[in-house]
């Protein structure tokens, strides 16, 4: 099955000062970038006096064959943020916490309020890794399908059939009527997509992309 990890719903977890600076991290569920940033001013809100909110996100998916010819799935972007930290020792953290745990579409963030103490490379480092950690542990992990889009045409009579399939297992779906036809876009599980084809194929439906 090709699926990938990702959260539910949005956590908070913090852990105990460490040299009397506060950390607190927070994850959630994202599909895209501007869903970041969304989450991103909603953090600075909650915390406008934090010293860092540093962060790191993986969002999308790539399905490639490796050079074996053996599939192999990737995130589509990987990024994160030191927010003013020592370079390398927050965001990219946070980031190998997520990597760690297989996780896509998926945004975590640390919050930091600093007091007077430097803590050093070692030390930011395990903070931020166990305040990601952290509030990954109360995350609910779930696998989700990977989908693809497929462009279909068929004849009117054949519609009620499509959308009959669509119920059952596809879960995004729009039409436009083109003359004597019905042009349909489905967005469908990955694993389903050979099959598909081939059913249209002895349905005599027309696969555009």
């Amino acid at each position: 099955m090709f699926s990938y990890n990702t959260i539910i719903d949005s956590h908070r977890m913090a852990i105990p000062p460490i040299k009397w600076s506060k950390f607190e991290g927070y994850i959630f569920h994202v599909a895209s970038e501007n869903e970041v940033k969304d989450s991103i001013e909603k953090i600075w809100w909650l915390h406008p006096k934090a010293s860092h909110v540093c962060y790191a996100y993986r969002i999308g998916m790539q399905i490639q064959r490796d050079i074996m010819g053996q599939v192999v799935t990737h995130s589509e972007r990987d990024y994160s943020q030191d927010d003013g930290e020592p370079s390398g020792t927050a965001g990219r953290s946070i980031l190998q916490v997520l990597q760690w745990a297989d996780l896509r579409n998926v945004w975590c963030a640390v919050v930091r309020y600093f007091w007077w103490t430097l803590l050093g490379v070692w030390w930011l480092v395990k903070a931020y890794t166990q305040t990601a950690q952290a509030v990954l542990e109360t995350a609910k992990i779930i696998q989700t399908p990977i989908m693809r889009e497929i462009r279909i045409r068929v004849w009117f009579e054949d519609f009620h059939e499509v959308m009959q399939r669509r119920e059952q297992r596809w879960y995004h779906f729009t039409q436009e009527v083109m003359g004597d036809e019905i042009g349909i876009v489905l967005i469908i599980p990955w694993d389903d997509y050979d099959d598909f084809q081939k059913q249209c194929q002895l349905k005599w439906w027309k696969v555009i992309g």
